[in-house]
């Protein structure tokens, strides 16, 4: 068998150096999208075990309208680990459940922009609006700027797809800690306050 061969063989094989895809292939895979899932022949079910070994992390626990946020992918700080791939998005929290609407939470929201190396952004429902990995090369962290359309009014949460390498080894529903609208969250603090005034009167009443 000829070098030539064999290294090709190498090279199309699940642990070759071509096993895991350069991009987030959303254009051929729009389910991607809302499942954040990897749906490709280089992806298997995931064989990641214990929780995952990255945190999202942003530079405020709250926005407003025209107002960017700093978004970072990191390994923990004691994992010693890397990662390959990911797809990022932000996307709504519910504050009522049993109103909630499902496509609510499944549709990504805002844009990002100032996208280091090795990552770019991708249009789901709009331009820009998730993120993902343009190259497979091993990295440990990944800072990148979100900015919420005109309507986003609502909390919101960052969530990612890791993929640690090889392709068969990532977390999905790694997210962040819930970020809300400065404005809405004004208004939630008013409302609890009211609700907790006149359940005090109520009882007191009694």
């Amino acid at each position: 068998m000829s070098v030539l061969l064999v290294l090709v063989i190498v090279m199309l094989s699940p642990s070759g150096t071509l096993a895991l895809p350069d991009h987030v292939p959303v254009e051929r895979h729009p389910n991607i999208c809302t499942s954040m899932e990897p749906k490709s022949h280089h992806h298997q079910p995931t064989t990641a075990t214990g929780p995952p070994p990255y945190n999202i992390e942003v530079s405020s626990p709250t926005y407003k309208t025209g107002e960017s946020i700093q978004v970072t992918l990191r390994v923990n700080d004691s994992s010693g680990v890397f990662f390959k791939g990911f797809f990022l998005q932000a996307r709504r929290q519910c504050e009522f459940v049993l109103t909630c609407d499902p496509d609510w939470t499944t549709r990504p929201v805002g844009s990002f922009s100032g996208a280091p190396k090795g990552a770019e952004p991708l249009a789901c429902s709009s331009d820009a609006d998730a993120l993902g990995h343009n190259n497979n090369h091993a990295i440990t962290n990944m800072t990148v700027t979100w900015t919420p359309g005109p309507d986003d009014k609502e909390p919101i949460v960052f969530r990612a797809t890791i993929v640690q390498g090889p392709p068969h080894k990532y977390w999905s529903g790694v997210h962040s800690e819930i970020v809300n609208n400065i404005g809405s969250f004004t208004a939630s603090v008013h409302v609890s306050t009211l609700v907790i005034a006149l359940l005090v009167a109520v009882f007191t009443s009694i």
